[in-house]
C-alpha cells in the first residue's frame, strides 16, 4: 500500500469475517479471511486486519457490513423485550394481518410474536391521525409498566403509541420516564425508527429494533474501542439495509436499519459487475453459514422497498419491517445450519447454526492448544479425546472410549457379575485373575 489512503471494508458473518482493502492511489487490493469469534466479534475483525498487513494508520475509511442483526432475529438470540402501547392495542402485534400468503392452508400458523402477551403493557393516552391530543397521557400507567418490566427482567423496551408517526409527543414522554425508571435498559420508540403509518407494521418494526439493540450496541461499541486501540483513526461507518452507510452511533441507536447490512453490499456489487459485463438482469445468491440470500436485479437497477419482510415464505407471513431495504429474499438455512428432529420425529434444517465454533472443531482446537502448552514442546497429537486406561490398567484409544461410553453401565454390571475386569486390548496380556476365563 502507498500510504495515501486505504479504504477498508469488513463483513462479519456467522462463520467467517472477511476483509477487503483498496489503496485509493493504485487500486491495489488486499484480502483476508478469519473465523468469526461469536463471544467477541471484534476479535475476528482484528485478526483479519493483522492478516491483511494493512497499517492501521493508513486507513482513511472503515466500512462495516454485518449479519449480526439478521442472525439475532433469525435465530432468536436477541434480548428479552417488553412493549408499551396505547390502551386497547396490546394485541396488535399478535393479530397482525389477515392477508396470509397461503390462504387455503388449513394448517397455517401465525409467526410467534417476539414479545409474549404478558410482556405487553397498555397506557391510557390517545393521539389523532392529525397529531392532536384526544386523551392526555396518564403517567401513572407508565410508572406501573416500568415496575412490571423491571420485575420481569427484560433488557429492552419498545414503545409504540397510536399515531405517533403524526406526533411523537406522548412517545417522547413515555421514553423519558422509562429511561429514568429503568437506567441501563435499551428503550426504543417507534418514531425513532419509522415515520410511516400502519400500526401493526410499525409495532413490528420497533419491537425488532429493540430486540436486537442490546446485541448491536454492545458489539459496535466493542468494535469501535478495539479499532481505536489498534491505531485506526479513520471514520467508522456501518452499511445500512438501503445500500447507504451511517456512523456507528446512529447505527447503534436504530439497529433495525442494519438488518440486511451484510448481503446488501454484495447485491450492489453484483449490479455493478452486471453493468460492466453488459448484463441488465442479474440474479444473486449468497449462502453464508447461517442464512441464504438471493436478490433479483432488473434492468440494472437495485430495487429498494419501504416495507421488508423477514422470513416470509409461501407458508409464513414473516415479520414486517418499515425500513428502506434492498429487495432481498432470505431463509434461515446456510452452510452451518444445524439439523434437528421435532417431537414427532420430523427432520428440520436451521435456523440455528453451528457458526464458527462447532463442537467437534472446538474440541480438536482446545486439545491442540493444550498439547502445545505441554512441557517439552511436544507437537499436538491429532486426536479428539484423551487416551484412557480401563480397570485392568490397559490403555484405551479415543475410538475405544467412544464405543465404550454408550455401554459403560452394562459393562460395569457384567464385570461385577463375572468378578473379572474386561480389557480394552485383547492383544495384550492382562495380569488380572480370572480374565482368561471371562474372555473365553
Amino acid at each position: 500500500m502507498t500510504g495515501q489512503g486505504v479504504r477498508l471494508a469488513v463483513d462479519i458473518g456467522g462463520t467467517f469475517t472477511d476483509l477487503v482493502a483498496m489503496d485509493a492511489a493504485t487500486g491495489r487490493l488486499a484480502r483476508a479471511k478469519a473465523l468469526t469469534t461469536p463471544g467477541a466479534l471484534e476479535q475476528g475483525v482484528l485478526t483479519a486486519l493483522r492478516q491483511s498487513a494493512v497499517e492501521p494508520a493508513e486507513i482513511s475509511a472503515f466500512i462495516h457490513g454485518t449479519t449480526a442483526v439478521i442472525n439475532a432475529v433469525t435465530e432468536r438470540t436477541g434480548a428479552m423485550t417488553g412493549l408499551v402501547t396505547t390502551a386497547g392495542f396490546r394485541d396488535v402485534l399478535e393479530i397482525g394481518r389477515a392477508n396470509r400468503p397461503d390462504i387455503y392452508n388449513l394448517a397455517y400458523r401465525k409467526p410467534a410474536p417476539f414479545v409474549p402477551r404478558h410482556l405487553r403493557f397498555e397506557v391510557e393516552e390517545r393521539m389523532s391521525y392529525r397529531g392532536e391530543v384526544i386523551t392526555p397521557l396518564r403517567e401513572a400507567d407508565v410508572d406501573a409498566a416500568a415496575e412490571r418490566l423491571a420485575a420481569a427482567g427484560v433488557r429492552a423496551v419498545a414503545i409504540c403509541l397510536l399515531h405517533a408517526w403524526a406526533s411523537p409527543e406522548h412517545e417522547e414522554r413515555v421514553a423519558a420516564i422509562l429511561r429514568d425508571r429503568l437506567p441501563g435498559m435499551s428503550v426504543v420508540a417507534s418514531h425513532q425508527v419509522s415515520g410511516q403509518w400502519r400500526e401493526y407494521e410499525r409495532t413490528s418494526t420497533v419491537v425488532l429494533s429493540a430486540y436486537v439493540q442490546p446485541v448491536a450496541a454492545a458489539y459496535l461499541g466493542s468494535l469501535e474501542r478495539s479499532l481505536r486501540s489498534a491505531g485506526v483513526s479513520a471514520p467508522l461507518y456501518a452499511m445500512r439495509s438501503n445500500g447507504g452507510v451511517s456512523s456507528f452511533d446512529r447505527a447503534a441507536a436504530a439497529p433495525i436499519t442494519l438488518l440486511e447490512s451484510g448481503p446488501v453490499a454484495g447485491v450492489i456489487a453484483a449490479a455493478e459487475l452486471g453493468r460492466r459485463l453488459g448484463a441488465r438482469h442479474v440474479l444473486t445468491l449468497d449462502i453464508g453459514g447461517t442464512t441464504a440470500k438471493t436478490a433479483a436485479i432488473r434492468d440494472g437497477a437495485v430495487r429498494v422497498d419501504t416495507l421488508h419482510h423477514i422470513g416470509r415464505t409461501p407458508r409464513s407471513a414473516g415479520y414486517p419491517v418499515q425500513a428502506p431495504t434492498v429487495e432481498i429474499v432470505e431463509i434461515g438455512a446456510g452452510g452451518g445450519s444445524l439439523v434437528w428432529a421435532d417431537p414427532a420425529g420430523g427432520l428440520h434444517v436451521g435456523p440455528q447454526s453451528a457458526g464458527a465454533d462447532p463442537g467437534l472443531l472446538r474440541a480438536r482446537r482446545d486439545r491442540a492448544d493444550a498439547d502445545r502448552r505441554e512441557p517439552g514442546g511436544r507437537p499436538a497429537r491429532p486426536r479428539l479425546l484423551p487416551r484412557r486406561r480401563d480397570e485392568a490398567g490397559h490403555r484405551r484409544g479415543a475410538a475405544g472410549a467412544v464405543r465404550a461410553g454408550g455401554a459403560a453401565r452394562r459393562g460395569r454390571r457384567a464385570r461385577r457379575a463375572r468378578r473379572a475386569p474386561l480389557c480394552g486390548r485383547a492383544d495384550e496380556p492382562c495380569p488380572a485373575a480370572g480374565h482368561a476365563a471371562a474372555r473365553t
